[in-house]
């Protein structure tokens, strides 16, 4: 079933991916295990193209968006480096994501202990919306 909380955090990854392929850049998230990290590094795709350097200092670059307690903390590696708006984007993108993982793993948690109230999530339209009588008694009430 999808839910609202999963669709943002698609569209998200989605959004994140198409920006990253803009920038020459790949990313991985870890969001199965404490604490919360998405790592962006260069794409390093081989064009068959020779190089005047043996190798390029940044090869093995990387940037680490950490949040450990609830802060973002960031780390790079490698002499990793870029431009300022691509690391706000990718310093926004990394909030955002972590922020929706949250809700989707809060909403997978209250869902399997049946701590959801379908009346509340109805009332405010959301996809798990009850039965059409149960909307119904309401609008006679």
């Amino acid at each position: 079933m999808a839910t609202g909380e999963k669709d943002t955090f698609d569209a998200l990854c989605t959004k994140l991916e198409n920006t990253c392929d803009e920038n020459g850049l790949v990313y991985t998230m870890q969001r199965d295990r404490y604490p919360f990290a998405l790592t962006v590094a260069s794409n390093h795709v081989d064009d068959g193209q020779t190089t005047l350097f043996p190798k390029n200092p940044t090869e093995d670059s990387k940037i680490y968006f950490l949040f450990v307690g609830g802060r973002l903390c960031y780390k790079t590696a490698g002499g990793f480096t870029l431009p300022e708006t691509t690391f706000n984007k990718l310093k926004n993108f990394a909030k955002k994501l972590y922020l929706a993982s949250l809700a989707m793993f809060f909403r997978d948690c209250m869902t399997q202990q049946h701590f959801v109230d379908d009346d509340l999530v109805a009332l405010a339209g959301g996809d798990d919306a009850g039965d059409e009588e149960d909307d119904a008694e309401s609008a006679e009430e």
